[in-house]
C-alpha cells in the first residue's frame, strides 16, 4: 500500500503552491497449492496436484505540476510582439516569402512588421486545425508570467490536473497428474492484463483536444503442456508444447473509436490514408512547445507456438539424446500512428535562412504553423 497522504511534497511544487500530487498504489494477491481433493469424489494425494497464484496491481497517479510551453492568446491571432528571450528582447519573426539571395551567397528575409503575421497569410489548413483544437477551449498561460517577459512565453503552462490509472491483473494455474510409473503430464495457463488509462478528470497532459496522451492495453495469454513417458528404466521421452498470444494497443482520446467524433469534415490533411480516424497530430519541433493531439491507433499482435520432443536413452556408459522442435512466430505491427496525418514545424521556417541556432536565427514554430 502506498498513498499520497503519507508523502511529502517536492520542492518545486511547494515553490509553485501546488499540492501533493495524487498517488495511490495497491498491490495484493494470493497463492495456493496442494493435492486436488474433492470430498467423496476424488483424492489426488500422490497423483494430482495444483498451484495457483493471483496478483492485482492498482495505481492512480495525478499531475505533478510539470510545465509545458503553449502559444500565448495573442499568438493565435498572429501577434508575436511579446515573443521575447530571457533578457526581454524581442525575437523577430521573418516572412519566408521575402527570402532573397545576397551577393555573397547568403540569404536574408524581411521581418514581419510589428512582429505580427496578417491573418490573411494564415494557411487554410492551419486555420481549420486551430479552429478544431480551440473548440475544446483556448489555452492561456497559468504560471503567473508577465507579458513581455520570457516566463510569459516559455514554460508558461503548469499541468496541475489529470490522472492516470494503471491496473494490472495476473492469474496463473498449474496442474500435474501422475497416471502411473510410466506417464505423467503437466499443464499451465497464465493470464496477464495491463492497462494505462486516463482518470475521470482526463490525463495529466494539456487538456481537451490538445492532449498528446496515448492509452495502453497489453494482454498476454500463455499456455504450456508437457508429457513425460518413461518407456523403461533407461529410456525417457519428454514432449512439451506451449504458446503465447500477446497483444498491445494504443489509442489517443481524440481517436474516432474513443471520442465518437468524425474528423474528416473538421480538418483533413491531403493525401493521408484516412483523416476520419483521428484528429491531425501537430508537433512543434523546437523551443519547447508541447505537441497537440495524440498519435492515432497503433500497437502490435504477436503469437508464438512451439512443439518439442526430446528422447533420452542411457546405454551402458553412454547417454544418447536426440529430438526436434517446431516453432511458429507471428508479428503484426499496427503502424497507424499517422493515419490521419502528422505534421511538424520549427523556428527555422520563420527564422533567418541557413541559421540553425535559435538564439540568433529568431523565428517561432507556432508562427511557422500559422503560415503552413
Amino acid at each position: 500500500l502506498r498513498n499520497n497522504d503519507l508523502d511529502a511534497n517536492n520542492f518545486f511544487n511547494n515553490a509553485k503552491g501546488i499540492p501533493i500530487p495524487i498517488y495511490k498504489q495497491n498491490d495484493y494477491g494470493f497463492s495456493a497449492g496442494g493435492p486436488v481433493y474433492i470430498p467423496k469424489i476424488y483424492h489426488g494425494r500422490d497423483k494430482t496436484f495444483f498451484f495457483t497464484a493471483y496478483e492485482a496491481f492498482r495505481n492512480r497517479a495525478g499531475a505533478t505540476g510539470a510545465s509545458a510551453t503553449i502559444p500565448s492568446p495573442e499568438m493565435l491571432q498572429g501577434d508575436f510582439s511579446k515573443w521575447v528571450d530571457n533578457a526581454g528582447k524581442l525575437i523577430p519573426i521573418y516572412d519566408p516569402t521575402t527570402q532573397v539571395k545576397n551577393a555573397d551567397g547568403t540569404f536574408t528575409r524581411t521581418q514581419f512588421p510589428g512582429n505580427k503575421i496578417p491573418s490573411a497569410r494564415f494557411d487554410p489548413l492551419s486555420v481549420a486545425a486551430l479552429k478544431t483544437f480551440t473548440t475544446s477551449g483556448i489555452l492561456t498561460p497559468n504560471n503567473g508570467g508577465v507579458p513581455g517577459t520570457a516566463a510569459y512565453v516559455q514554460n508558461n503552462y503548469l499541468i496541475n490536473n489529470g490522472t492516470q490509472i494503471s491496473p494490472n491483473t495476473k492469474f496463473s494455474v498449474k496442474g500435474d497428474h501422475i497416471f502411473n510409473e510410466k506417464h505423467r503430464i503437466s499443464g499451465y495457463y497464465g493470464y496477464n492484463r495491463q492497462r494505462q488509462l486516463p482518470g475521470a478528470d482526463g490525463p495529466s497532459t494539456l487538456p481537451g483536444y490538445y492532449s498528446n496522451y496515448n492509452d495502453l492495453r497489453r494482454f498476454s495469454d500463455v499456455v504450456r503442456f508437457s508429457w513425460d513417458w518413461t518407456l523403461s528404466p533407461t529410456k525417457l521421452n519428454h514432449f512439451y508444447a506451449g504458446g503465447n498470444n500477446w497483444r498491445e494497443n494504443h489509442d489517443p482520446p481524440q481517436a474516432t473509436g474513443v471520442s465518437g467524433i468524425h474528423w474528416k469534415d473538421k480538418v483533413c490533411l491531403a493525401n493521408v490514408p484516412d483523416c476520419d480516424q483521428n484528429l491531425l497530430n501537430v508537433n512543434f519541433n523546437s523551443n519547447g512547445y508541447t505537441g497537440w493531439g495524440g498519435t492515432a491507433n497503433n500497437g502490435s499482435e504477436n503469437t508464438i507456438y512451439s512443439y518439442n520432443d526430446d528422447f533420452t536413452w542411457v546405454k551402458g556408459a553412454h547417454t544418447i539424446k536426440f529430438g526436434g522442435m517446431y516453432q511458429l512466430g507471428h508479428y503484426n505491427g499496427l503502424g497507424r500512428q499517422c493515419i490521419a496525418g502528422c505534421v511538424g514545424f520549427s523556428f527555422k521556417q520563420t527564422g533567418l535562412p541557413g541559421d540553425t541556432n535559435f538564439t540568433t536565427a529568431g523565428g517561432n514554430p507556432f508562427a511557422s504553423f500559422l503560415l503552413g
